[in-house]
Formats: C-alpha cells, structure tokens, sequence
C-alpha cells in the first residue's frame, strides 16, 4: 500500500477537498479533547485569549471561527457527494446502484 501523499494529477483525487476533510477533522478531534476550553481559561487576560475565543461557544453575540466548523463539514461532504456521483455515472453506473452503493455506505 503506497503511502505518500497523492500527487498524481490523473487520480481523479481533488487534494483541496482532503485538505478540507482533514483540517475539518482535526479541528474536531482536538475540540474533544477540551484543549480548546483549557487554553481559552487558562489565557484569561492576554492577547493570545482573542485567538483562542474562537473555539468556543457562545450564545449569539456574533461570529466565531467554530461556528463555521459544521457548516464547512456539510459543504464539503456535498462538494464530495458530487464528484462521486458524476464520477460513477461517467463510468456507467446506474442512478439505482449509486443509491444502494450510499444506503450501504450510510449503514
């Protein structure tokens, strides 16, 4: 199994789309750590506390980067949809196949 970063441009791979994946990813596994709350209480008082303030949530009082998190989760998994699915149906599969290849993946 290769296991180096794919840079073929004819593997049909679009590599923005795993960045986004990945960094979407990361950003959730490290918010269920509680690492985002620790360095959010313990910067109380420094410049630094307005970076980490973006990780937090809040009642309404205005935007902050993680609330951007889930909806960039939802685009990118419809960027995703779509390429897969002009993809398989380029390669002459059925709308029926698609549909029980997703209920299976959805399982």
């Amino acid at each position: 199994m290769d296991t180096t970063l794919n840079s073929n441009p004819n593997s049909g791979r679009l590599l923005s789309l795993d960045f986004l994946r990945g960094f979407i990813m990361v950003l959730l596994a490290v918010e269920s750590t509680g690492l985002y709350e620790y360095l959010n209480n313990h910067t109380q008082g420094q410049p630094i506390n307005h970076l980490f303030t973006q990780f937090t949530h809040y009642p309404w009082h205005g935007l902050h980067f993680w609330d951007l998190v889930q909806p960039a989760f939802m685009f990118m998994a419809g960027v995703a949809m779509a390429y897969s699915l002009n993809k398989q149906w380029a390669n002459g599969v059925t709308w029926g196949q698609s549909f029980k290849k997703t209920l299976k993946r959805c399982g």
